[in-house]
């Protein structure tokens, strides 16, 4: 009797747990349902805690649950995806195409294409983009802090004046 009725206690709370959970998930990701169309880009949506808003990912993306909608590769999108999840915003990589990239956005989501990570400056000018597009809070503040964290991290690599990155 104890036993089963510990076990309802934990089923109740952890449906209200989950309900809760869901409930943030929803209202966090209101007008904000993202296609990822590269896992570099997925990182970056994540380091805000905005995994969650993403409605599909590129095969290639393991940062994402495997039950997430695919939407093609990273130079070989599948339009027809993409149009079902009903985005609000598409971010590709400096790799697709302009034209691919009209072909690809349903009329009502915006597209936003964002630079490789070949620099760290490319990467927090991703982050500063994606932080205004999703209306994240502090977004800036949240950057600047990632930038001073990597260089003091790099000049703290004894290189002997040799590339390390």
């Amino acid at each position: 009797m104890i036993i089963k009725t510990i076990t309802r206690l934990l089923l109740i709370t952890l449906t209200i747990t989950l309900n809760s959970l869901y409930a943030n998930t929803l209202e966090k990701c209101k007008d904000r349902r993202v296609v990822s169309q590269s896992p570099y880009i997925t990182h970056s949506i994540d380091f805000f805690g905005m995994k969650d808003c993403i409605v599909g990912a590129t095969v290639y993306d393991k940062l994402i649950a495997n039950d997430l909608p695919r939407t093609g590769k990273v130079f070989v999108q599948n339009k027809n995806a993409i149009k079902k999840l009903k985005p609000d915003f598409i971010f590709t990589s400096e790799w697709t195409k302009t034209n691919t990239i009209s072909d690809i956005t349903p009329k009502s989501t915006i597209a936003f294409m964002l630079h490789g990570f070949q620099s760290m400056q490319q990467i927090e000018n991703n982050l500063y983009l994606i932080g205004n597009v999703l209306n994240i809070a502090d977004f800036q503040t949240k950057v600047s802090n990632f930038s001073k964290e990597w260089r003091e991290i790099a000049h703290s690599i004894k290189s002997k004046n040799k590339k390390v990155l």
